[in-house]
């Protein structure tokens, strides 16, 4: 392993094919949120806020180009907001996102937490994961 670098927690690859979902239809967003979505560079993001502005859910899909895997990233929800279907609607925006693009496969790398909603939604689990993260130092101005 390279200097800087270390292994992330367990987690487990997953796949599942896409079909699109009312995801920002008013009676998908539970009362007290908002959803924003934006895209660049075929990454499409989804933050969850609360109405006063707080975090409450994100993650981010990417789908390399028309017809290939989303590649479905960074999922979280604040624990002060779980088990209210936020995680279930950050999905489902990310659904519609890579099926207007040609995708019919989705492949979250779940984590240990992140499993169980991910099969609740019709993922399958396919076998473990191993990522490697890369620290980032903060940089010295001038160097």
């Amino acid at each position: 392993m390279a200097p800087g670098r270390r292994l992330d927690d367990d987690g487990f690859l997953m796949s599942a094919p896409l079909r699109p979902t009312a995801a920002g239809a008013p009676a998908g967003v539970p009362t007290g949120y908002r959803v924003r979505t934006w895209a660049r560079g075929g990454v499409t993001r989804v933050l969850v806020l609360t109405e006063d502005g707080a975090f409450a859910a994100r993650g981010q899909i990417a789908v390399p180009s028309p017809g290939h895997t989303a590649v479905i990233d960074q999922v979280e929800t604040s624990p002060a907001h779980r088990r209210r279907g936020l995680g279930s609607l950050v999905m489902r925006a990310f659904e519609n996102a890579a099926v207007a693009t040609g995708s019919s496969t989705g492949a979250p790398a779940a984590t240990t937490g992140g499993q169980a909603l991910y099969e609740a939604l019709g993922r399958r689990t396919h076998g473990p994961l191993t990522s490697l993260v890369r620290d980032v130092s903060p940089q010295t101005p001038g160097a």
